[in-house]
């Protein structure tokens, strides 16, 4: 986060067809068709990896889902409605097909060393053209034996449509009009068109954070101009709903959107809220009002819950940032 303190975020922003993003490295290969096609309940016979971050499970259905919201008009032939947003108008014919669009990466780096239909980054840079230094976003490789959380950096991001409809350069940044959320995965992948050239897609997959809607909360806090978001699903969602037989739903399940690098405005500040950083167990009679996607801490097992933060608008909008210069400026300055 150091690199990031050191630009003014909101500022660059609210300029967002300046930004440059770029994901780095080569990539490693993963994921064949078939792994991107289990359904997310499958509980045998799944890769490692789904086992270790099994939030991946959702990989092959949100990707369908960013092509019907992002690039329905490459594929007249599929017939495809507008997109809702809601990611529940693709028939199974429609999400097999549009999988099996992505084209396969002959063998890259990393463990397994195989084909795959994505490549994998770890790192996206992202500059301006007005201003010097960068911002770093990471994201855990599939395979990576760290903690996939931990290695997971939070970011605000434009809207996917039909949430949003305007360009980036008409995108007006703002507390209220961006979407926030933790990186899942950065990668890029290549997708076959019915009648154009391929499309060449860098994303990223995203877990959506909501607002924590308490009426006054930033003036009893002493943090107005910020705002106070969740995680809906718990740290353990998943082993929660495996063991009450429903491994895709049950207790909250993860709210994901994939979206284009080039949507994402920059890294995300936050502070942990409250003792524990969860939605404490007191709150349960209001979920319904103030966090309805989400879950409190279970009765006597504080730290259970939805994660709970506030936006720490102070660090995003309180550096100087730094105009680049020209040749011409820099030798004006010097005679």
């Amino acid at each position: 986060m150091a690199a990031s303190l050191e630009c003014n975020l909101w500022l660059r922003a609210r300029t967002a067809d300046k930004l440059s993003h770029q994901l780095c490295g080569k990539g490693i290969t993963a994921f064949s068709k078939s792994e991107l096609l289990l359904p997310a309940g499958t509980a045998r016979d799944v890769p490692s990896y789904f086992k270790t971050r099994p939030i991946l499970r959702f990989l092959g259905k949100k990707i369908a889902h960013f092509l019907h919201d992002y690039h329905s008009s490459s594929f007249p032939y599929l017939g495809f409605e507008e997109s809702n947003g809601e990611h529940n108008q693709l028939t199974p014919q429609q999400l097999q097909n549009l999988v099996g669009r992505t084209q396969t990466y002959v063998s890259g780096g990393g463990p397994r060393r195989c084909p795959g239909e994505l490549k994998i980054h770890s790192l996206l840079r992202i500059g301006h053209t007005d201003f010097g230094g960068e911002q770093f976003v990471r994201s855990s490789l599939p395979h990576s034996k760290l903690d996939a959380c931990s290695r997971s950096d939070f970011v605000f991001f434009i809207p996917p449509p039909p949430f949003n409809t305007k360009s980036r350069c008409d995108f007006s940044a703002g507390l209220e009009s961006c979407w926030y959320g933790r990186v899942v995965l950065l990668f890029s992948m290549k997708v076959d068109c019915d009648e154009d050239q391929p499309l060449n897609c860098p994303c990223a997959m995203i877990e959506v954070m909501y607002d924590y809607s308490t009426p006054d909360w930033g003036r009893q806090a002493g943090q107005e101009g910020t705002k106070m978001v969740y995680l809906p699903a718990p740290d353990d969602w998943h082993t929660i709903n495996s063991e009450r037989g429903v491994p895709g739903g049950g207790r909250t399940a993860p709210v994901v959107y994939i979206v284009p690098v080039d949507a994402i405005l920059g890294r995300l500040a936050l502070v942990p809220a409250g003792t524990h950083g969860t939605i404490p167990a007191t709150m349960s009679e209001r979920r319904q009002a103030v966090f309805p996607m989400g879950v409190c801490d279970r009765k006597n097992e504080p730290g259970t819950g939805s994660r709970l933060f506030y936006i720490n608008s102070w660090a995003m909008q309180w550096p100087s940032d730094h105009p680049i210069r020209s040749a011409a400026d820099w030798a004006a300055e010097c005679s």
